[in-house]
This record gives C-alpha cells, sequence and structure tokens, in this order.
C-alpha cells in the first residue's frame, strides 16, 4: 500500500502494555500462590469498531501457563486479582471496553 511503518502503533502499545502489566502480576501472584510456573505466554488480540474513533470495543487476553500440576482456582484467581486488583492497564481498558481473560493450562514435561 505504500505506507512504511517503523514501529508498533499506538494501538499495538496499549495492547502490549496491557500484556506487560497482566503477565507480571499474575505470575508474581502465581509465584506467591507456590505454583510451580515454567513457561508463561500471553497473547492479546484487540477488535476495533468499525468507524472512527477506531477504538477498541473488545480486548481477549489468552493465558498459557506451562508447569506441574498448575490449579486452575490459582490461575482463575491470580487473573481475577490483576484484572481487578493489580494490574492498572487492565482496570482501565476494562472500564472503556469489554475486556476477557481466557487461560489455558499444559503440564510440563
Amino acid at each position: 500500500d505504500g505506507e512504511h511503518h517503523s514501529g508498533a502503533s499506538p494501538m499495538e502499545l496499549l495492547l502490549a502494555s496491557l500484556a506487560g502489566c497482566s503477565g507480571i502480576s499474575i505470575i508474581s501472584i502465581l509465584q506467591k500462590k507456590q505454583e510451580d510456573v515454567t513457561h508463561y505466554e500471553i497473547h492479546v488480540q484487540g477488535v476495533r469498531a468499525a468507524v472512527h474513533p477506531l477504538v477498541f470495543v473488545e480486548i481477549t487476553a489468552e493465558h498459557i501457563i506451562t508447569g506441574h500440576h498448575i490449579r486452575p482456582q490459582s490461575v482463575e484467581r491470580a487473573i481475577e486479582l490483576a484484572e481487578t486488583r493489580y494490574c492498572g492497564v487492565s482496570i482501565m481498558l476494562g472500564k472503556a471496553t469489554q475486556l476477557k481473560h481466557i487461560y489455558r493450562i499444559h503440564e510440563a514435561e
């Protein structure tokens, strides 16, 4: 299309901020719960409005946690605490758009 992009857009950086803030909070909480997490990934996607301003109308954060005998209730609580108490980005975005957190747990080998 002839456009040259030299980096992430402001909206992409907003999603990256959510990923970083949520991830740090969730890992910290899981460590305090003595969960044996060996790997963590977060994938964040946003759906934007069809007309200007092209704000996010929905954001989904998928947390992929790998470890030994990770308890689903610990992950659910960590996400809840990050979303409502510890991650300011999540709290702020949750007031402006539909914000969903989903997770998958994989048993480490």
